[in-house]
C-alpha cells in the first residue's frame, strides 16, 4: 500500500469542500482542519494545532477506511519540530514521508514530501508570508493528476 495515505490525501482534497483555517482563541499555533465531504469515499483527514508547544499533528483515517491510522507528532527534543509520518504497521517497507520547517521561516514552511525513488506526487504545505491567519497551500507535483488544491 505504498504510502496509499499520501495519495488518497491529495485524492481526498480534489473532491473535498475545504474547510478555511480557523484559530481557536488560546491557540499558539492556528488550529487547521481538512476535512473530507461526508459522502466521500476518500478518508476523513485533519490537521490540527493544538495550544501545544510543540503541536501534536494527527491525520485520521474514517473509522470505516481501509487505510491505517496515521499519526503525526512532533519530536519531544525538537525546537523546529522535525515531523515524520510513517505507516503504523510493523515490517512494511513504504517510503517515510516527513514534515520540517524551514529554519528561517516566520510563517514556517511546512512540506510533505515523498522519498526520492516514491511513485507518489509530492506534496507541499506552505504558508503565506503575509498572512495573519495563515494561508495554507497543498500542491500535487506538476505530473500528478491530482489538481492543485487550495485551502
Amino acid at each position: 500500500m505504498k504510502t496509499s495515505i499520501i495519495v488518497a490525501l491529495a485524492g481526498a482534497l480534489a473532491t473535498t469542500t475545504l474547510a478555511a483555517p480557523v484559530a481557536s482563541s488560546d491557540a499558539v499555533e492556528p488550529f487547521v482542519q481538512i476535512k473530507a465531504r461526508d459522502d466521500a469515499v476518500e478518508p476523513f483527514v485533519q490537521i490540527k494545532r493544538d495550544d501545544a508547544v510543540e503541536p501534536f499533528v494527527q491525520i485520521k483515517a474514517r473509522d470505516d477506511a481501509v487505510e491505517p491510522f496515521v499519526q503525526i507528532k512532533a519530536r519531544d527534543d525538537a525546537v523546529e519540530p522535525f515531523v515524520q509520518i510513517k505507516e503504523r504497521s510493523e515490517g512494511i517497507i513504504e517510503p517515510f514521508v516527513q514534515i520540517k520547517a524551514r529554519d528561517d521561516a516566520v510563517e514556517p514552511f511546512v512540506q510533505i514530501k515523498a522519498r526520492d525513488d516514491a511513485v507518489e506526487p509530492f506534496v507541499q504545505i506552505k504558508a503565506r508570508d503575509d498572512a495573519v491567519e495563515p494561508f495554507v497551500q497543498i500542491k500535487a507535483r506538476d505530473d500528478a493528476v491530482e489538481p492543485f488544491v487550495q485551502i
